[in-house]
């Protein structure tokens, strides 16, 4: 999953605020410019945090007073670090290790040649 400094940052940010309120729900007039903070609007589209409705006007439209945070969301430090490992093992690591041993069986393929050749 993709997101922006700004996004993990702000989602940094909701994670401590929510630990400091007894139902973890956090209220929209805390965040600057509320649902129309675009930032926010990418967390609740990845499933990070989600909108909690306990109203509805005459019309019957929600009224969305407060967010959570998800298990996604509380997670997602934990996930990106597993993701990165992968990265590395896979596109870093693997080209290296497989390099390496075929510089080393190249010289001793040499070595053997050479050496048999002198003979």
């Amino acid at each position: 999953m993709n997101t922006l400094k700004k996004e993990r940052s702000l989602l940094k940010k909701l994670i401590k605020r929510s630990a400091k309120s007894d139902d973890g729900k956090i209220l929209l007039s805390e965040i600057s410019y509320g649902l129309d903070n675009y930032y926010l609007k990418q967390l609740i589209n990845h499933n990070l945090v989600y909108k909690d409705c306990h109203k509805q006007d005459d019309e019957g439209n929600e009224i969305i007073d407060s967010i959570s945070i998800s298990e996604l969301g509380f997670h997602f430090k934990e996930w990106t670090n597993e993701e990165r490992k992968i990265f590395w093992k896979k596109s870093i690591l693997t080209p290296i290790g497989v390099s390496t041993a075929t510089t080393v069986i190249t010289l001793i393929v040499t070595w053997i040649l050479t050496k048999q050749i002198l003979k």
